[in-house]
């Protein structure tokens, strides 16, 4: 089985300091096998620093930047910002199933990003897209 999480992120800024701000757990109706949580860090020389928490049930799996033959990757899209991510990838594991290898993460894993801006965002919005699989995907 195969799921696709779409949550939708907000953080609210001032325009020149960023106090640690938290999404707290959000999880989808229709995909109660996840769920994720953002915290901000700290906003220095228009870069902020961000972890993206991701917990998943037994028997769940998400995947690493270069996820193998049968996974995509996580993805977030920022909405009304020119801001670029930088994602720093924690060490995946291999899962192989049915013939076919992914690289991923089961369980629970924290993304650390670093969100660069050209200007101090007094509101920073997203949506995460984060394919979650049970089995074969």
């Amino acid at each position: 089985m195969r799921s696709v999480l779409t949550a939708f992120v907000l953080f609210l800024f001032t325009l020149t300091t960023v106090h640690a701000a938290d999404t707290g757990w959000t999880e989808m109706p229709h995909n109660d096998h996840a769920r994720v949580r953002v915290t901000s860090d700290q906003w220095k020389d228009g870069k902020l620093r961000l972890l993206l928490a991701v917990e998943l049930q037994p028997g769940w799996k998400t995947y690493w930047q270069s996820p193998g033959e049968g996974g995509v990757a996580p993805e977030l899209t920022w909405q009304k910002a020119s801001a670029d991510t930088q994602w720093f990838w924690p060490a995946p594991q291999r899962f192989d199933v049915a013939g076919l290898s992914t690289q991923g993460y089961g369980g629970s894993v924290v993304f650390p990003l670093e969100v660069t801006a050209a200007q101090a965002l007094p509101v920073l919005s997203g949506t995460l897209t984060l394919s979650t699989c049970s089995n074969v995907c």
